[in-house]
């Protein structure tokens, strides 16, 4: 049964020198996990089930579009939407080059492949 939960975030702006401060502790934290075993504990303590399989699709979307994998499949599959598959594409064709290098790695992992790999 997932959360039926609503992000919401204060419309209360922060000081963006405070802001930037914020990310750069939040990315330097989220580097010291460094096991599969402490992401998954420090990911299920901070997110719902809602967020965290939302994440989930979101990623594996992108390494499916990354495998060149077809959209529509990709819809059926992961049970996402159009949209999201839309979005999720745009983002990896835009991304930095870190970052698709970083895909083309995680999509080479013969744990994503096996999962693929019994997709509908």
């Amino acid at each position: 049964m997932y959360n039926k939960l609503v992000v919401q975030i204060s419309k209360k702006f922060l000081d963006k020198e405070l802001e930037s401060e914020l990310f750069n502790q939040l990315w330097f934290s989220l580097g010291k996990i460094n096991a599969s075993t402490k992401a998954s504990d420090f990911y299920t303590d901070l997110l719902s089930q809602t967020e965290r399989l939302m994440l989930a699709k979101r990623i594996a979307t992108a390494i499916l579009i990354t495998r060149g994998q077809n959209m529509t499949k990709i819809r059926a599959s992961l049970n996402v939407s159009f949209t999201t598959v839309t979005n999720v594409s745009s983002w990896v064709k835009n991304a930095r080059p870190e970052t698709k290098r970083l895909l083309e790695s995680i999509s080479k992992e013969k744990s994503w492949e096996a999962l693929f790999d019994n997709l509908r």
